[in-house]
C-alpha cells in the first residue's frame, strides 16, 4: 500500500470513528437533552459552516473557514493531558461564607444563636473536599471534557457554550454518553439570558450541599507546556 493511499485509509476511518461518536451524541441529545437536539437539527437545516474539524499534521484542529486560520491550533488530545496536569485548583468559586461570625454585644439571658450558626459552619467545614460539582466555560472540541470526567468522576457538570456550531463540532469528538453514565449533566448551549439564568440555578439547586466550592475550566485558557 502507498503512502498515499495508507493515508487516505486513516482520514476514511477517523471520519467514521468520529461521526459515529456524533451519532451516538445525536442520540443521546434526542433522548434525554431535547431542546438542543432540536437546536443542533435547526442549525444543520440553515446549512451555515463557519468552522470544520480538520486532520493536518497528524493532528486535530479547530479551523475558521471565513478567515482561513486556526482557531484551535494545538492537539486537542496533548491539550487535554496539559490542562489536566495544570489544572489550578483555585479556579474555584464558593456560595457559602465558611468564616465563623464573632459576636460584638453580648447580653444577658440572650439565645446566642451565632453560636449555633458557628458550630453549622464548622460541620459544613467537614464536607469531603473531592470536586463534586464542575462547571465547563467553552467546550472548543471537547476532549478535555472527557479527561477530566476520567480524573474528577465530579457527580454533576455544567457545560457552557454560547456557539451552538462549535458545541455541534464538539460532539464529533466528545463523548457526552460517558459523562452522563455517572455524572448529572446541564447544558447552557447558545442560551439567550433567561434561559441560562435558568440553567445555572437548577444545576446549583442540584445537591445544593455541594455549592460550598465548584471548581471551573475555561475553554479559552490553553496551556502548550
Amino acid at each position: 500500500m502507498s503512502k498515499t493511499n495508507e493515508l487516505e485509509e486513516i482520514q476514511q476511518t477517523l471520519q467514521q470513528t468520529l461521526q459515529q461518536i456524533f451519532l451516538t451524541n445525536l442520540t443521546f441529545f434526542k433522548q434525554n437533552h431535547k431542546n438542543i437536539y432540536e437546536k443542533i437539527i435547526a442549525f444543520e437545516e440553515l446549512n451555515i459552516e463557519n468552522y470544520s474539524i480538520e486532520f493536518i499534521d497528524n493532528r486535530f484542529e479547530l479551523i475558521d473557514i471565513k478567515n482561513k486560520t486556526t482557531f484551535y491550533n494545538i492537539d486537542p488530545f496533548s491539550d487535554a493531558i496539559n490542562r489536566i496536569n495544570n489544572f489550578n485548583f483555585s479556579n474555584a468559586f464558593s456560595l457559602i461564607k465558611l468564616e465563623p461570625y464573632e459576636k460584638r454585644n453580648h447580653y444577658e439571658n440572650e439565645i446566642n444563636s451565632y453560636l449555633y450558626l458557628n458550630q453549622y459552619i464548622k460541620n459544613f467545614s467537614k464536607i469531603e473536599s473531592d470536586i463534586k460539582k464542575f462547571v465547563f466555560i467553552g467546550t472548543l472540541l471537547g476532549v478535555h471534557i472527557n479527561d477530566f470526567h476520567k480524573k474528577l468522576n465530579a457527580n454533576s457538570y455544567l457545560i457552557i457554550e454560547p456557539n451552538i456550531e462549535i458545541f455541534k463540532l464538539s460532539m464529533f469528538m466528545t463523548d457526552y454518553t460517558l459523562l452522563a453514565k455517572d455524572s448529572k449533566l446541564f447544558f447552557a448551549i447558545c442560551e439567550n439570558e433567561y434561559n441560562f439564568q435558568k440553567i445555572v440555578e437548577d444545576f446549583l439547586e442540584y445537591q445544593n450541599e455541594y455549592n460550598n466550592l465548584i471548581h471551573y475550566e475555561l475553554a479559552h485558557e490553553i496551556n502548550d507546556s
